[in-house]
């Protein structure tokens, strides 16, 4: 499947455009796969670096890793070929995470990724490489934390929920008599998620 990037599965007839239909122009991921895949990856790693740096928007996506990990979310690249989009900003392609229902719960087809992210294989190499490279895993460890003591910190999002289950319990409470024990089981996971990305990043 070529929306995984793995060795021998490029075929641009696998991606679908969603501009510029027209000029059928594949050249960015094109690029992307190839460097991706050079031998200068392990030759000289940090040429390497320089030029992938240059096409791919490689600390954004380490964030998106780090927030995906946190929550959790199994519908998604590393596990499933698909809910993602590549956007080319001025010749850098950025990671948009698409359709991501499936985040807050461990999931099915084997749950989800871990934290360490020791399981994922070279089939799912914009994970696999990148976290072989050191600077680029402590970049993502620091992106865990980051995230934890901020927006997921736990007395920040429960407050939140907090008031946001306010402003709309009248209204949910008679769809979903269980609204507020869902509630409840939501700040409960944010607990037991916080707790294990602090005691991952310790």
């Amino acid at each position: 499947d070529a929306a995984s990037f793995a060795f021998g599965s490029y075929n641009e007839t696998e991606f679908d455009l969603k501009t510029n239909e027209d000029e059928a122009d594949y050249s960015d991921i094109r690029a992307l796969y190839d460097l991706l895949h050079n031998d200068l990856r392990t030759e000289n790693t940090e040429s390497w670096k320089t030029a992938f740096e240059q096409i791919f928007n490689v600390d954004g996506f380490l964030k998106y890793l780090a927030v995906n990990n946190v929550i959790q979310n199994w519908d998604t690249y590393g596990i499933m070929t698909h809910n993602y989009f590549l956007y080319n900003d001025g010749g850098v392609l950025t990671w948009i995470p698409w359709d991501n229902n499936e985040s807050f719960q461990e999931g099915k087809q084997g749950g989800a990724l871990s934290l360490e992210m020791n399981e994922v294989s070279d089939n799912w190499p914009l994970i696999r490489y990148l976290m072989d490279i050191d600077e680029y895993y402590e970049t993502y460890l620091s992106h865990v934390e980051t995230f934890t003591n901020s927006t997921f910190d736990i007395n920040t999002i429960t407050t939140r929920l907090t008031n946001y289950q306010n402003v709309i319990q009248s209204y949910a409470g008679k769809e979903n008599s269980n609204f507020s024990g869902d509630i409840n089981s939501l700040k409960s996971y944010i607990q037991t998620r916080n707790t294990a990305a602090k005691g991952f990043t310790d």
